[in-house]
């Protein structure tokens, strides 16, 4: 038996999502864990009882329902596993799985479901955060996989220090979670008088916290994410890297200096399900030099433009703030502000709170970041094994590619 505490990560807003986190939360308790989800134990579900009309709130409440669900996830937590059921993975659940991932803190992902985004393969983003680089279909399988990792978690524990901007948000998350003893469980009937409670101790915390902003940003690279799965995305992302490199900024652009460069457009058929082998080794090869450039970058600008944000560029992010790179978030204004539909595990990963709504001001956001703050560094050996590993992968991919580089299509579509 074990008295771990798991993260249960993925959608809790309907009566099939709950009723698949209540079987994952069943089968732990039946092996002896404890349990975390979020909308039950944390803020997440209180926010959707409150209308919060100013940005300025909405961006405190945001940070407070992150910071509340950093402090579980990596104080308490052994483990998470991630429910991926749904049209889509859901936007927190990769944020929770992509921030452990970077952190040493195993990931388990739990999916019963025949939709996938890629010719039946999931984005790789996502299951290269699972040690397994997979998913597991069967609860019990699932729960068995969760349970050797926790076991060798203990066994080897990986000593990586928390970037500054990351303990800030901890600590902010400790002092949530001792207002909220006296409360649980938590009830929407007093939402809104927990929430104000929760918001008095943001400001009491971020008083005590030094301003710096003493030091220039250098001017390094920036890692470039968002969708790229028509010719429009491609557009706008190549806009995004022009405009940062016209500023005096390298650029690192998936679509152009990745293994995606090299074989999307090759794999973007039916007949590719023929050599899945092959198909599979190129999307472990993906993950890992988006992971290399990642840990090499000093900071990562996520566009956030379409129905939702692109997945793999969530993982994304959750590896980056993890690992103490800024974010950036630029998402154009639509329908009045959009802000109010993204997901508080985004928006609080940004620096700015909410995201910039026009590209042109993606350059000034560079300029305000804090770099005592964070890890503006080459991190590649720094950080726990299995990213060490997809690190060292990919720099070797790197190398050939560069060697390859004659032989890569002129367009991805």
């Amino acid at each position: 038996m074990n008295s771990s505490l798991v993260y249960c990560a993925g959608p809790d807003y309907t009566p099939e999502d709950r009723w698949q986190l209540d079987s994952v939360e069943a089968g732990l308790r039946s092996k002896g864990f404890q349990t975390y989800r979020p909308f039950r134990d944390g803020l997440d579900g209180l926010c959707r009882e409150v209308s919060r009309q100013d940005e300025k709130t909405r961006a405190k409440t945001a940070r407070s329902v992150f910071s509340l669900n950093l402090f579980r996830l990596i104080e308490k937590c052994e483990a998470v596993i991630f429910s991926m059921n749904g049209r889509v993975p859901d936007a927190g659940g990769i944020v929770v799985s992509a921030v452990a991932a970077m952190s040493g803190i195993p990931v388990v992902l739990h999916k019963q479901d025949h939709r996938s985004t890629f010719h039946g393969h999931d984005n790789a983003m996502i299951t290269g955060l699972s040690p397994t680089f997979s998913t597991r279909s069967d609860l019990k399988r699932s729960i068995d996989g969760l349970m050797k990792e926790v076991s060798r978690r203990k066994k080897r524990r990986p000593g990586c220090g928390l970037p500054p901007v990351m303990a800030e948000a901890i600590d902010l998350g400790r002092r949530l979670d001792e207002m909220l003893t006296g409360y649980r469980p938590l009830s929407t009937a007093h939402a809104e008088m927990i929430l104000n409670k929760a918001l008095a101790a943001y400001d009491e915390v971020t008083a005590q916290q030094p301003t710096r902003k003493d030091a220039e940003v250098p001017r390094g690279m920036v890692y470039c994410s968002g969708p790229l799965f028509c010719p429009g995305e491609v557009r706008v992302m190549s806009d995004i890297a022009r405009l940062l490199e016209s500023s005096g900024w390298k650029t690192y652009l998936p679509h152009r200096d990745g293994i995606e460069a090299f074989v999307m457009k090759n794999t973007d058929n039916y007949a590719a399900n023929l050599f899945r082998p092959l198909v599979r080794f190129f999307h472990r090869l993906t993950f890992a030099v988006d992971v290399y450039y990642i840990l090499k970058c000093d900071c990562l600008v996520f566009n956030m433009n379409g129905r939702i944000p692109d997945e793999g560029g969530v993982a994304e992010i959750g590896m980056a703030y993890a690992a103490g790179k800024p974010v950036v978030l630029y998402q154009e204004a639509r329908g009045g502000n959009g802000v109010e539909t993204i997901d508080p595990m985004i928006a609080a990963i940004g620096i700015q709170g909410s995201p910039v709504t026009f590209m042109d001001q993606i350059p000034g956001q560079l300029e305000q970041i804090d770099p005592a703050r964070y890890r503006m560094a080459d991190l590649t050996g720094k950080v726990p094994p299995h990213m060490q590993g997809m690190a060292r992968l990919g720099q070797k991919a790197v190398r050939i590619m560069n060697r390859l580089a004659f032989i890569k299509p002129g367009s991805l579509f």
